[in-house]
């Protein structure tokens, strides 16, 4: 149910508007927030690898990683998901800093760490990871797989994964909370974009 000022603009007949106002109109919708803080962890739970796609491949870090550490941990995983977060994190900084001090690869809990880990346990691999590293940082990346600490690892599947397809999925993430997807809110609220 649309509430405040959202309340006369949507009735039972589309409203068209542009796609910058609808932009406008969805960052600024609080009805578009479905789990924040502490609830983003246990309403996670009640879904799926879909939308665990969507999320982990929207989330922003600088709000923490605790809600991508429980998905990395669950076997229903998607390969994609956990690609996606390793290419973002290992190619970020984490395969630098562990050639740097082999140290920094026995912290089980960095994100990278959990995706080498449990990389044989995710039950699917058909997400399509949504970043691709630049060229120059992949050959580095695996010329590291062939080399200590990461030659007993999937490190080299890892980087060579590709996935079949994109996520279906309602919801995303925008400044640490799960919210509803833009296309998802468009239809939620009966909005059609105009040109």
């Amino acid at each position: 149910m649309a509430t405040g000022i959202f309340a006369g603009l949507f009735g039972k007949r589309p409203t068209q508007m542009t796609s910058g106002e609808a932009q406008m109109l969805y960052s600024g919708d609080p009805d578009i927030v479905v789990a924040a803080g502490a609830d983003v962890v246990p309403w996670l739970a009640q879904q799926g690898p879909d939308v665990w796609h969507a999320v982990a491949t929207t989330w922003n870090y600088g709000y923490g990683v605790e809600g991508l550490r429980w998905i990395l941990s669950q076997d229903q995983c998607d390969k994609g998901t956990s690609t996606h977060v390793f290419l973002v994190e290992g190619m970020g900084h984490w395969l630098w800093d562990v050639r740097q001090k082999q140290e920094t690869f026995e912290n089980k809990s960095h994100l990278c760490r959990i995706v080498l880990d449990n990389w044989s346990t995710y039950r699917s691999g058909d997400l399509r990871p949504t970043i691709t590293a630049h060229a120059n940082q992949l050959d580095t990346a695996r010329k590291l797989a062939d080399a200590p600490p990461f030659d007993t690892t999937p490190l080299a599947e890892i980087l060579r994964y590709e996935g079949s397809r994109d996520a279906v999925s309602a919801y995303d993430s925008m400044d640490g909370q799960i919210v509803q997807s833009f296309d998802g809110w468009l239809a939620h609220k009966n909005i059609e974009l105009t040109s």
